[in-house]
């Protein structure tokens, strides 16, 4: 008998605070669709057609929106606060109740994998003899997120975020996990929540209560994987894709290696493109602009004599002679004639960036600039490695902006001029 396909809840929510100040991991586009657009189309060629979303209140119009075209049954629910996996799952069950009634599929679009893993995933589930299969990535270096704790294929237990050095394996959990029993899985959840807990792994906690009786084994993925919870992480994101890009056979003048332009894009006289790159439709690639290894959003501007490398630059953005690298500029964002990323830190890599008051090592190299949506600059802004600017903020010329700059603000640079005869006449 064949295994029924599974209805699939994707974890859309969440606050990403740890995403400023860029907007909802899940709705970021790259190369032409959402991350979400991008999940649920990969799980539809690979069988599934059933979906519950479950968002946040401020996002959960453009998830419906999104939605709508794909090729998948999608309801969408909301979370109204953020209070971890285990508590979404509960929400989708209240609002489809039919979830129970077949396999359960957890996915999140932020854990950005390979499509082909979707594939041999699903394959593996329908083999029959499993309650569970929760797929792991081994890691070299520590991740702060869920480790497996395996015996042979079985998992024999699941720990959110363990101290480093005190990870009980090398797997990493991606969110990718396949529950026979979802009622029984419901239920634990249900346990999880009435004990007095702070810690916000109730998921992992139901989970680990049903491997006693139940058998789930390890699906190990050796493929490319990147999660989305930095803003610098967009980079990597980026990089993945762009390995996926299927250019045409003939390219452009100034065009070279695998390129995708989408319809409409212009290159002036003397502007080379340089791939790995995607170009989104009705963009404009100025004269002696160079852009390399990157993503360029729709009807944006990339004016003469820029330099775009190993960055992304968002919907509608706007560069006048400016140098962007391994940055992330959000839509709308403007850079005036003569504004420089800096990317390279004069203090050993890899380069800090600041979160929640904490200097954290990105493991970067280098590291421009992240710019939220709709910020500008004024001509001649120099901004150093690493600097994150909030969404609606203008900065005007000359500044040097050497740390974090909250949403909507106004930076000036206040100067004294002297004017006096010229004794050099």
């Amino acid at each position: 008998m064949r295994e029924p396909e599974p209805t699939v809840v994707v974890l859309a929510g969440g606050a990403n605070r740890r995403f400023w100040p860029l907007r909802a991991k899940s709705l970021f586009p790259l190369c032409g669709q959402t991350l979400l657009e991008r999940l649920v189309r990969g799980l539809a060629a690979a069988g599934c057609r059933r979906f519950v979303v479950v968002a946040s209140p401020d996002t959960v119009a453009e998830v419906e929106q999104v939605s709508r075209p794909l090729p998948a049954d999608i309801a969408v629910t909301v979370q109204p606060e953020p209070r971890g996996m285990g508590d979404a799952l509960l929400i989708a069950a209240h609002a489809v109740p039919e979830l129970t009634h077949g396999p359960l599929l957890v996915a999140q679009a932020h854990d950005v994998v390979e499509l082909p893993l979707y594939q041999a995933f699903l394959a593996r589930t329908r083999r029959g003899n499993l309650d569970g299969l929760l797929t792991a990535k081994r890691v070299r270096e520590y991740f702060p997120g869920g480790y497996l704790m395996v015996r042979g294929e079985g998992v024999t237990g699941l720990v959110e975020k363990p101290e480093p050095g005190h990870e009980p394996s090398d797997l990493v959990s991606l969110v990718l996990h396949w529950h026979r029993h979802p009622e029984r899985l419901l239920t634990a959840l249900q346990d999880a929540y009435r004990q007095p807990n702070a810690a916000d792994d109730h998921y992992e906690r139901a989970v680990a209560a049903l491997l006693p009786t139940l058998r789930y084994e390890v699906f190990p993925y050796e493929g490319a994987w990147q999660a989305l919870k930095y803003p610098w992480h967009v980079l990597g994101v980026m990089d993945l894709l762009l390995r996926e890009l299927r250019p045409p056979a003939e390219l452009p003048d100034g065009v070279s290696g695998p390129v995708v332009l989408e319809e409409g894009v212009r290159l002036l006289p003397g502007a080379r493109v340089v791939g790995p790159a995607w170009i989104g439709a009705g963009t404009l690639i100025g004269t002696g602009a160079l852009v390399r290894g990157s993503v360029i959003g729709r009807e944006a501007e990339i004016g003469y004599g820029c330099e775009v490398a190993r960055s992304y630059v968002g919907d509608g953005c706007t560069l006048h002679h400016a140098y962007v690298g391994d940055s992330v500029l959000d839509r709308g964002v403007g850079l005036g004639f003569g504004t420089v990323t800096g990317n390279w830190p004069f203090y050993p890599p890899p380069v800090r960036s600041t979160m929640a008051g904490t200097r954290l090592r990105t493991g970067l190299p280098k590291l421009g600039a992240v710019i939220g949506a709709g910020s500008r600059t004024g001509i001649g802004v120099l901004i150093n490695p690493g600097v994150k600017i909030g969404a609606g903020t203008f900065i005007g010329p000359g500044v040097v902006v050497s740390r974090d700059v909250p949403d909507g603000r106004l930076l000036l640079v206040r100067q004294e001029i002297v004017d006096q005869p010229n004794p050099f006449r």
